[in-house]
């Protein structure tokens, strides 16, 4: 007998129902884009480039990650009407790469930003060039050193840039950073007390005047994640860290000129033209759609007597039922925990030169690392395993593979 119920049900054939469903949601999003393109350069910022959330290589959410590790509440404002909100007597503001050029109005904005008793500027060098998949960048650009003389010149009108590849040291004589295969972007000034340099210029300097404490990065890459890896980085940023005031708000500065008040809310923007009338329109298709998924007549068809339905949970039950008939629970095991931590390894970049003995270390170091584990917490997982499969504790191995689920996911996932 012919199905009739795809053609008749709700009055509506699929065609036309998909067809109006497909409209409206063109016209939504056209509209949607019509109604928020000007903010399209901040969130470009936020993906690729200098922002707080920037996970490619000229972003510092690894740099927001160390300073939340050292006990600081990190947070970003883009307005300047909230910045205020978040600023303190002891607090930290962060203004990364600002590029001013010629703008009279971006050289004022800048000069406002900087008036506040601890600030930390970095100076631009790269722009992000083509962009990749999940916030990744293909290539970068370097600006001139005109670009980065541009803030330098606000805070001291006599400063210059200059390139290095020799070594660093701090204040006390220490290497704190070897010699570069690259130049470092570096500055003279002579206003800023070194902190980080050496005879060509300085790498991070420091300016305490009228209650205010200035400090200025020359090169965004010892900030950034284009060198993060770096050890010496890392030493150089504590250094810089140790003198932050305790209990600190750390506020990445991102306003820019012209950008005092939020845009408004989603649901403020969908209730206005030009989405108010699209909003109409999904509504009606909604109203549409449903009628034509719901069913037109009769009662409920339900299955004939002595039928059984089996879904996923019969097939899994009677899979299971079979494995441990044949006794392979120990085996299923043991391949359970080899594969999740090989797929772990492999998400998380683990070199290849480990045996299993390595492997399981350097992954419990790195959940700890991240607290999403506990301390050899694979380890002692591993060991109870080979224990239980040698004492044959089918229970005891059944709630391991349940441990071992929860391990793989604050893994990937994290706590």
């Amino acid at each position: 007998m012919a199905d009739t119920t795809s053609s008749e049900s709700g009055g509506f054939s699929t065609k036309i129902v998909f067809g109006l469903i497909g409209a409206g949601l063109i016209l939504f999003l056209a509209a949607l884009l019509v109604t928020l393109s000007p903010q399209e350069t901040l969130s470009k910022k936020d993906r690729y480039g200098a922002g707080m959330k920037s996970k490619s290589v000229l972003g510092y959410a690894g740099f927001a990650d160390l300073l939340e590790r050292h006990g600081f509440q990190v947070v970003r404002e883009r307005y300047a009407a909230q910045i205020d909100r978040h600023d303190r007597a002891n607090g930290v503001r962060v203004i990364a790469e600002p590029v001013i050029g010629a703008s009279k109005q971006r050289r004022s904005h800048f000069t406002r930003r900087t008036n506040h008793p601890a600030v930390l500027v970095v100076l631009p060098k790269r722009y992000p060039g083509l962009p990749a998949a999940k916030g990744w960048l293909r290539s970068v650009g370097k600006y001139s050193d005109k670009t980065a003389l541009s803030p330098l010149r606000i805070l001291d009108g006599n400063a210059s840039i200059t390139d290095s590849k020799k070594a660093l040291r701090t204040s006390g004589g220490t290497i704190i950073l070897p010699e570069s295969t690259t130049p470092r972007q570096l500055f003279k000034s002579g206003i800023f007390t070194p902190h980080i340099g050496n005879d060509d210029g300085m790498l991070v300097g420091r300016l305490q005047k009228n209650r205010r404490d200035l400090w200025l990065v020359s090169d965004p890459d010892l900030l950034n994640n284009y060198d993060f890896r770096n050890l010496g980085n890392i030493a150089a940023i504590e250094h810089i860290v140790r003198a932050f005031p305790e209990d600190s708000v750390v506020v990445f500065d991102e306003t820019r000129a012209g950008s005092v008040q939020p845009p408004r809310e989603f649901l403020q923007i969908l209730l206005q033209a030009p989405l108010y009338y699209v909003l109409i329109y999904a509504v009606l298709v909604l109203l549409v759609a449903l009628w034509a998924a719901a069913p037109r007549f009769g009662p409920i068809v339900r299955p004939a007597a002595g039928s059984e339905t089996h879904g996923k949970s019969s097939l899994i039950g009677a899979a299971a039922g079979l494995l441990r008939l044949a006794g392979q629970d120990s085996e299923i095991i043991r391949r359970y925990l080899g594969a999740s931590v090989r797929d772990v390894a492999r998400r998380n970049h683990a070199p290849g030169t480990l045996d299993d003995t390595g492997l399981v270390a350097w992954l419990d170091r790195v959940g700890e690392a991240r607290r999403a584990t506990k301390p050899d917490e694979l380890a002692h997982m591993t060991d109870r395993v080979n224990h239980q499969i040698k004492a044959r504790h089918k229970l005891e191995l059944l709630r391991e593979a349940g441990r071992i689920y929860n391990w793989k996911r604050r893994m990937i996932h994290g706590s």
